[in-house]
């Protein structure tokens, strides 16, 4: 069975899931509606990862695009690194946490419209620069530079598998 429904975003594109079956069209953003363009792969990894299981992906836009098989996986690969980029790690210490500037969310504020080509320097310098009141914020400036380097790492690791399949990496 077929549903529809908005991305979130006014004017964003409509997804319809069919069977694990895909659709995102991208005709009404005017964008690029291309995973390598760094808006249109956060817009289409929060779709990815909040659909269930899929086989195939069509992004829907003046040019159709296809995705089967390998591509598939990577671009489930990259909705979850989306998904690490995107966590809010200050739930878990309370509301007031999530404001806090050395938040991961607060961090990586600026880098996620860079996604998947983040700075990893810069989220290097930011962590390395936070001062330590006390022992929660110290494990959470830890907690987040951790996340910063996994999430780095991990989109490394996709990059070289992107740049296999024949897709030149990011």
């Amino acid at each position: 069975m077929a549903f529809g429904k908005r991305a979130g975003k006014k004017n964003g594109p409509s997804v319809t899931a069919d069977g694990g079956r895909l659709t995102i069209d991208c005709r009404p953003c005017g964008g690029p509606a291309c995973i390598s363009d760094g808006r249109c792969a956060a817009c289409i990894c929060s779709v990815v990862r909040s659909t269930g299981e899929i086989d195939s992906i069509l992004i829907r836009s003046a040019t159709d695009t296809a995705y089967h098989g390998e591509a598939v996986e990577l671009v489930r690969d990259l909705a979850s690194a989306y998904a690490m980029a995107t966590a809010d790690l200050a739930d878990r210490r309370g509301s007031r946490c999530r404001m806090c500037r050395k938040s991961f969310a607060h961090i990586m504020a600026d880098q996620l419209p860079l996604f998947p080509e983040i700075d990893i320097e810069a989220l290097r310098q930011r962590t390395a620069q936070i001062p330590v009141s006390n022992e929660v914020c110290g494990i959470c400036v830890s907690d987040s530079a951790r996340m910063a380097e996994e999430l780095w790492s991990a989109l490394c690791r996709l990059s070289a598998r992107i740049a296999e399949y024949g897709g030149g990496g990011f």
